[in-house]
């Protein structure tokens, strides 16, 4: 997952090799991870629904934000 991510940065790679890299976003392909360890472990599947905007709000506004402590105390004030 890295490796692309330097490779468009630096000039001096002209190629990369992925074996089984991820087919669609990192943040998607973590919020159905998450998702399927809670199945896993038995939390309902309400939970699990409410579970998915939830993320995906907090991946946005650690991705839209300078530093840490610009998203951590928003992060803490909706997990509080």
């Amino acid at each position: 997952m890295i490796a692309p991510v330097l490779a468009a940065k630096r000039k001096d790679i002209d190629f990369i090799i992925l074996l089984a890299g991820p087919g669609e976003k990192i943040s998607k392909l973590m919020e159905d991870q998450n998702a399927a360890l809670y199945q896993s472990v038995g939390i309902n599947e309400k939970a699990i629904h409410a579970f998915r905007p939830f993320f995906r709000e907090m991946v946005a506004l650690i991705n839209e934000s300078k530093d840490s402590s610009v998203f951590q105390p928003k992060i803490r004030n909706d997990i509080g």
